[in-house]
């Protein structure tokens, strides 16, 4: 692929206070300042440009959206997979990665692609090039990124002053000029948080990952389903509303839940809780952030005591890719841990856990891009399927559980007992004043 003129980057030129912030970081950094020792300038620019988007979206005004039937809840209903149905669990970060690429150079008319972010690395240079390559012999191609980590992406990896031609924007600028539909999507009350990819409306890959090389090599652990068939193709509603108006994207489409800015996770929050309250004899989480929601933590303890076995499989400090998050996370788990929930974290020296799936009795599945916090159902939109199907719970519940026994996690006991299980993270710490800060505002 070639350059082209940055026109992207002209609209989002980093500001006066950005650039404050990262020379305040540098001498607190030079100064010795333990959290920031080490940090290379461009993760200082990272945590310059979350610190200012937190900012933007804490103070900006959520989406309200009118009450609706949406909002009013209902019955939960789980998805059952028909007979031709074909469904691929993608487990291998490059497994996965050969499938999204295949998927789009097999595509004969259409291919709908949505994603948090496509990083400007070898990873996502190569998905570029795939897309071109659609477009070229007449491919519909269309992709929606979120704005704010679009631009995040732009000035972290590359700097402007040094490599201008380089980055997420210009990247995407790239696509639009070869024949591509972009979208920025997003700004400060909302942010675009799905993935999925749907080719020929008939082929659809949907899970945790984005597309940059943390998500294509070995390190990171996530999981996304390919789906072959008629709920593929029940998924089209749900693909154009995302590219027409993603913040209100009612749709009827089968096993798919709708998380809308706005919403405040409401179906998600019934399907979850659904599951957790049928269940009879075990429930497994693998998710990437779990805060402590007290919705969460009430039906879990239930189930534990109604003789339920409930596994949750998550991030420890040193793996979580979010360190603000940490003090919440750590009493979250406490509170699961002392509920008498089975507690692993991933072990310190392997990537980041990105998975979002929650399986009940090996049967009922919610698997996609909505986190167990309380950012993403305030600001995000999300999507998640609902399904019911014995092979496919069977399947994550694996998974999930292997990964807990293969030496990638260990057990967490919170304050039950004093173990080196328990949190290490103080009362007094960076990551608990961004907690009341954000957790407060939100």
């Amino acid at each position: 692929m070639h350059h082209c003129e940055p026109t992207y980057l002209l609209r989002y030129p980093p500001g006066w206070v950005t650039r404050m912030s990262v020379q305040a970081l540098r001498l607190l950094r030079d100064l010795g300042v333990p959290q920031l020792c080490g940090a290379s300038d461009g993760r200082l620019r990272g945590v310059a440009l979350g610190a200012r988007a937190a900012a933007r979206r804490s103070f900006a005004r959520p989406i309200r959206l009118p009450p609706s039937d949406y909002a009013a809840g209902g019955v939960a209903t789980f998805a059952e997979l028909e007979a031709t149905d074909s469904v691929v669990l993608l487990k291998e970060n490059r497994q996965a990665f050969d499938a999204r690429c295949a998927m789009v150079d097999g595509a004969l008319k259409t291919v709908d692609c949505a994603l948090y972010y496509i990083e400007d690395d070898a990873t996502g240079r190569a998905f570029a090039t795939a897309l071109v390559r659609a477009a070229e012999r007449g491919v519909t191609v269309r992709l929606v990124v979120d704005s704010l980590a679009s631009v995040e992406k732009q000035y972290t990896t590359f700097s402007f002053s040094s490599l201008p031609m380089r980055g997420s924007l210009v990247l995407l600028e790239e696509l639009q000029k070869r024949g591509c539909d972009v979208r920025l999507a997003g700004g400060d009350s909302w942010c675009m948080h799905r993935k999925f990819l749907l080719a020929d409306d008939d082929a659809l890959l949907l899970g945790g990952r984005n597309v940059a090389d943390h998500y294509s090599t070995p390190g990171w652990r996530d999981l996304e389903l390919r789906f072959d068939g008629p709920f593929a193709r029940s998924f089209k509603c749900f693909a154009d509303a995302t590219f027409a108006v993603p913040t209100n994207c009612d749709t009827n489409a089968k096993g798919v839940l709708s998380g809308l800015a706005g919403h405040k996770g409401t179906l998600f929050v019934q399907h979850v809780s659904h599951l957790i309250e049928a269940a009879q004899h075990s429930i497994v989480i693998e998710h990437a952030y779990v805060l402590s929601l007290p919705w969460l933590v009430e039906r879990l303890a239930r189930a534990v005591r109604r003789g339920v076995s409930v596994l949750l499989s998550t991030n420890s400090e040193s793996t979580n890719d979010l360190p603000f998050m940490n003090w919440r996370m750590s009493t979250a788990l406490s509170e699961l841990a002392d509920a008498g929930v089975r507690v692993f974290r991933r072990r310190a020296g392997l990537g980041t856990l990105h998975t979002k799936a929650i399986v009940g009795d090996a049967r009922f599945v919610v698997l996609g891009s909505t986190n167990l916090d309380y950012y993403s159902p305030t600001f995000c939109a999300e999507v998640d399927l609902v399904i019911e199907s014995e092979d496919l719970g069977r399947a994550l519940a694996s998974r999930i559980e292997q990964g807990c026994e293969e030496d990638q996690a260990e057990r967490f006991f919170g304050t039950r007992f004093n173990q080196a299980g328990s949190s290490t993270v103080p009362y007094v710490s960076l990551s608990r004043i961004c907690d009341l800060i954000l957790h407060d505002l939100q």
